[in-house]
């Protein structure tokens, strides 16, 4: 006798998942088991059981590199069985900010783009958008970076299956109520539908809050801030990143009036 499927929840119960907005660590082998549905075509959204997948995270080697004018293709290998293709466009590179690509040596492949030195052979932590292109997995990078040592790669491995162990193993079930409530919070916020949007974006921007202008600017919460960062995850830690950027963009304002005042802007 088996076991009935999870059952798959509304959209608007996306952010109540543990996964919907983390970085979701797995091995390219586990996305032999995630699945698309026709109705999110488009969007990114992949399902492991029902839980929603769309930003990924994968440690491997680099055991090739395809160079085009705009992009370049990192194959990337962790030994589980599969290989992905992770893409680097010149657009994320240059958009990017200071740290998304913790190499300081580059390259100059094309006059306009400085691409990070990586090379066959070195071991990387890689993040990303996790997407499906003529029945082929790949990854569009918004952070790669070497991973420096042994000591590194043994406490990523450690992360990684914390999260199988406490994420992908767990059944994601919600109450009638808590789906009636996440209706509800959809149905008011259908009159301005980019907010969860911004939200999942700056999901991007995780690893690269800038600490220093938080606590230039906001002295008095940064610490219980970092130790927030520290503890929450999922769709918590996406509200905690809008909360912050919201918080930093009201004190840049009045920080800009201050010295246009002053005669200084």
């Amino acid at each position: 006798m088996t076991s009935e499927p999870p059952p798959l929840y509304p959209r608007y119960c996306f952010d109540l998942s543990p996964t919907f907005a983390a970085w979701c660590f797995l091995k390219i082998a586990d996305t032999r088991r995630l699945s698309h549905l026709p109705e999110y075509e488009g969007q990114n959204f992949f399902f492991y059981k029902n839980l929603p997948i769309r930003w990924v995270r994968f440690v491997g080697l680099i055991v090739s590199i395809l160079e085009f004018p705009n992009r370049r293709i990192y194959t990337l290998d962790d030994s589980s069985g599969d290989i992905l293709e992770c893409i680097l466009w010149d657009a994320e590179l240059q958009g990017g900010s200071n740290n998304t690509y913790a190499n300081n040596e580059t390259q100059k492949s094309h006059p306009s783009i400085n691409w990070p030195d990586f090379g066959p052979g070195q071991l990387v932590d890689a993040k990303g958008e996790l997407t499906w292109y003529k029945s082929t997995w790949q990854l569009r990078l918004t952070r790669i970076v070497i991973v420096p040592d042994t000591a590194a790669e043994l406490e990523l491995w450690d992360k990684r299956l914390a999260f199988r162990r406490d994420i992908l193993t767990v059944p994601w079930a919600l109450s009638d109520k808590e789906v009636r409530r996440a209706r509800r919070k959809a149905e008011k916020e259908e009159l301005n539908p980019q907010i969860n949007d911004k939200k999942d974006s700056y999901v991007k921007q995780a690893d690269g809050l800038d600490w220093d202008e938080i606590e230039r600017l906001l002295p008095a919460d940064a610490k219980a801030l970092k130790t927030a960062w520290r503890r929450v995850e999922g769709r918590k830690k996406a509200d905690l990143i809008w909360d912050i950027n919201v918080a930093l963009a009201k004190k840049r304002t009045a920080e800009r009036k201050r010295l246009k005042y002053a005669g200084l802007g």
